[in-house]
């Protein structure tokens, strides 16, 4: 049976990506805590027509500099095994996290690689950054 014919393995695909989602969100959210940044958590509805639907958490933090959202987009995407964008407000400039070879790449809105490795002090630069564009 072909891997995109068997729902055994895209069941475990969609368990495994929102394991990583709820890391990520996590993560992110222990570094704003550290800097005492607000954070507010909801579920994302997300519906893929090789996943179904399904819900993956969504963070809404509050930085000296601005609001940016954590927002999960898909599991199923070109070139990676998920993405997530990181989003300010209201000027949504974007950022996005991709998932390749078991960790976060960041990359600019127009898929090129950003040059430092996903991180604390990477977000924190992130947020500033995206938040000053307008």
């Amino acid at each position: 049976m072909a891997a995109a014919n068997d729902p055994d393995r895209r069941a475990r695909e969609l368990a495994e990506w929102i394991a990583d989602v709820e890391q990520l969100a996590h993560q992110v959210r222990d570094w704003c805590e550290e800097r005492g940044w607000p954070v507010s958590t909801s579920a994302k509805k997300i519906e893929e027509s090789a996943y179904g639907p399904y819900t993956a958490p969504e963070l809404m933090i509050r930085s000296p500099s601005g609001s940016v959202y954590l927002e999960p987009v898909a599991r199923d995407v070109a070139g990676a095994r998920g993405r997530v964008d990181l989003l300010a407000w209201p000027s949504l400039t974007r950022m996005m996290l991709v998932r390749k070879a078991n960790r976060w790449v960041l990359q600019t809105d127009s898929g090129v690689d950003w040059p430092e490795q996903w991180g604390q002090r990477t977000f924190e630069n992130i947020v500033g950054l995206i938040n000053a564009a307008a």
